[in-house]
C-alpha cells in the first residue's frame, strides 16, 4: 500500500523524473537569468565613467529583481501539470502523494532559484567589478545589503510572491503567469492603495497623518512643527506586529495550504 504522506525514495524518483522531463525549461530559465543579469551590468557600465567615480555602485537591485522574477516564473511553472488540461490526467496518475508534489514544487520555486541566482549574481559582478576597478582604481562598490534592514519587503516579494504564483498555476489554467500578474496589479491598486488607507487610519487614529504608502508594513507618518523646526515622526501601534506578521508569515502559509487543498480537490 502506498504511503500517502511522504516517502523519501519515492520523492527522489519523482524529482529525477521531473528534472529529466523539464531540463530544457530549467536551462532556458538559467539563460534568461544570465541575460537579465547582463542587462543590469550593461546598464551600469555605461554610467561608470561619468557617474560612479565618486558615487558607490549599488549592485543589489539586480539581485533582488532577478531573484524575484526567477522565483515568480519558477513558481508558475512548477505546477504546470495542474494548469494544463492535457497534462493534468497524467500528473494525477503518478504514484506520488500531494505532499511530495507540493514539496518538489516549493523546492524548485523558492530555494533552488534563489541559490542559483545568488551564485550567478556573485560571479557576474565579481568579474566585471574587477575589470572596472583596474580602469578606475577609486571606484566604490556598495557592499551594504540595505534590503535586509527592511526584511519584510524582501520576504513578501519573494516568499508571498512564490505562493501567489503557485496558486495561480493551480487555478488560472493556461497563461497563468500573465493572469496572476494582472490579478496582482488589480489587488495592489484595490487593496494596498485604497483599502489599506482606511485600515491604517483605524489602526493609527491620529490627526495630520500623511497618506500611507502602498506597502502593508510601513507605518504612517506625521509632520511635527515646533520652534526647533519641522520633523517627520513615524506613528506606531500595538497592532503593528500582528499586522506585519499576517503579511510576512500567515498569508504565505495560508496560500500554500490552499494550493495543497486544490491538489486534493483535483484528485476527486
Amino acid at each position: 500500500m502506498m504511503n500517502d504522506t511522504f516517502d523519501l525514495r519515492r520523492f527522489g524518483w519523482y524529482t529525477q523524473r521531473e528534472l529529466r522531463e523539464n531540463w530544457k525549461a530549467y536551462a532556458l530559465g538559467l539563460v534568461g537569468m544570465v541575460a537579465l543579469m547582463g542587462f543590469f551590468i550593461y546598464s551600469e557600465s555605461s554610467k561608470v565613467p561619468e557617474k560612479y567615480r565618486d558615487i558607490p555602485i549599488d549592485i543589489y537591485p539586480s539581485l533582488v529583481i532577478t531573484m524575484g522574477m526567477m522565483v515568480w516564473v519558477s513558481s508558475g511553472f512548477s505546477l504546470r501539470g495542474f494548469s494544463v488540461a492535457d497534462e493534468r490526467f497524467g500528473t494525477l496518475l503518478l504514484p506520488v502523494s500531494n505532499l511530495e508534489r507540493l514539496l518538489y514544487a516549493w523546492l524548485v520555486s523558492l530555494p533552488v532559484p534563489m541559490l542559483v541566482c545568488a551564485f550567478v549574481w556573485k560571479i557576474s559582478w565579481l568579474l566585471i567589478i574587477e575589470q572596472w576597478q583596474e580602469e578606475f582604481p577609486t571606484l566604490k562598490i556598495n557592499t551594504d545589503f540595505a534590503y535586509w534592514a527592511d526584511a519584510s519587503y524582501f520576504s513578501i516579494f519573494i516568499l508571498t510572491g512564490s505562493a501567489v504564483f503557485m496558486l495561480g498555476a493551480m487555478t488560472l489554467g493556461k497563461l497563468n503567469f500573465l493572469k496572476t500578474m494582472g490579478v496582482l496589479l488589480l489587488a495592489g491598486v484595490g487593496v494596498l492603495h485604497w483599502g489599506q488607507g482606511y485600515l491604517l487610519r483605524a489602526l493609527f487614529p491620529a490627526e495630520g497623518l500623511r497618506y500611507p504608502t502602498p506597502a502593508p508594513w510601513v507605518p504612517p507618518t506625521i509632520t511635527v512643527r515646533s520652534p526647533e523646526g519641522i520633523s517627520v515622526e513615524r506613528i506606531h501601534s500595538i497592532y503593528e506586529n500582528l499586522y506585519q506578521c499576517w503579511w510576512v508569515i500567515c498569508l504565505p502559509i495560508c496560500l500554500y495550504a490552499i494550493v495543497f487543498l486544490k491538489m486534493k480537490e483535483r484528485e476527486v
